[in-house]
């Protein structure tokens, strides 16, 4: 029993503590308290609104016998306001000055945005040009570096054929000195001596130094001259 009364007790201090806070709300607020909802019938409506009430249809037939236009009533009811307005220091044909000056900067300010956005479409052709450039310069750098390690390539490749060829020539000289080691120095003398200078320079060169001496020593005076400098080139 207790427990119910206990919670009987806390639900009217719930319910007093609302409807206080609720109506200290609607007073803070300015709301006619006796138009409430549900609270209304226990405030008394105020004396005035009584008599507002009663002379509400005086007021519709005065504004009914009104005749005055829509546009006088307004400047009637805004005049009271004039007090606080200030004259305007610009004229009427100032502040259109004013407004085509305005126009025509602004007008200015978009030619030059159109002119600053077709200079920036430019560049960024042009930038896009120099890119295309750049990069057919770079293959073409490219191309030429493989060409050139090519053509060092070949080089190298034709040396060696020409070392490879000298050597097979030389290889056949010494091979046919080979026949000019053996025999009578008068006989292989004359043999030398229709090969040429140049040859049996060559064929010279295949032998010692003693043997050669000696066939070229065998060569007909009138022809030693040109064996012997031909000899000595091959030497070098």
């Amino acid at each position: 029993m207790n427990q119910i009364l206990k919670y009987a007790g806390y639900s009217l201090g719930s319910v007093t503590l609302f409807v206080g806070a609720f109506l200290s709300f609607a007073t803070l607020t300015g709301a006619p308290m006796h138009e409430m909802a549900i609270v209304g019938g226990f405030f008394p409506a105020p004396a005035e609104s009584i008599e507002l009430q009663g002379a509400e249809p005086n007021l519709i037939e005065e504004l009914d016998l009104d005749s005055r236009s829509e546009l006088k009533v307004i400047e009637q009811a805004s005049t009271p306001l004039r007090a606080f307005l200030l004259d305007s220091p610009f004229s009427t044909d100032v502040l259109e000055g004013l407004q085509r000056e305005l126009k025509m900067r602004a007008r200015t300010l978009e030619t030059l945005q159109a002119n600053i956005e077709g200079r920036a479409r430019e560049l960024g052709l042009r930038e896009r040009q120099i890119e295309e450039r750049w990069t057919e310069l770079e293959r073409i750098r490219t191309d030429l570096i493989e060409e050139g390690l090519e053509l060092e390539q070949r080089k190298d490749e034709l040396l060696r054929d020409e070392q490879v060829a000298k050597d097979r020539e030389d290889a056949s000289w010494k091979t046919m000195a080979k026949v000019f080691e053996e025999g009578k120095a008068r006989d292989l003398a004359e043999r030398l001596v229709l090969l040429g200078p140049e040859r049996g320079a060559k064929v010279l060169r295949g032998l010692t130094s003693e043997r050669a001496s000696e066939i070229l020593n065998q060569v007909p005076r009138q022809q030693w001259t040109e064996f012997a400098e031909a000899y000595r080139l091959a030497e070098q």
